[in-house]
């Protein structure tokens, strides 16, 4: 079991955003089932008419587009895993492994 969360990123330039909008306890394979979920249901704002989401890689990132009535805006949600928690004592002497 790990802790994840799913990352939205967008704007451009000065305007750039990253925020966590949504975690998740249990396995990569229910983390990945909730970045999904959430590339289905992420809401921009703007009146949404058509939404694409492209999988990026192995299914860890997804590119959003949704276009509105006058725009289309472009986000890209990633899943981050959990590596270091300082609450939880010292921090690792390296990185940890991928899986």
């Amino acid at each position: 079991m790990g802790e994840w969360a799913v990352v939205a990123q967008y704007g451009a330039g000065e305007n750039h955003r990253t925020r966590v909008v949504r975690e998740v306890t249990g396995t990569l394979e229910q983390a990945r089932d909730a970045l999904w979920k959430t590339a289905l249901s992420y809401r921009e704002p703007v009146r949404e008419k058509r939404r694409r989401v492209y999988r990026l890689g192995t299914g860890d990132a997804y590119l959003l587009r949704v276009s509105g009535l006058m725009s289309e805006t472009d986000t890209l949600l990633t899943l981050a895993e959990l590596v270091h928690d300082s609450a939880g004592g010292a921090a690792p002497e390296g990185p940890p492994a991928a899986q």
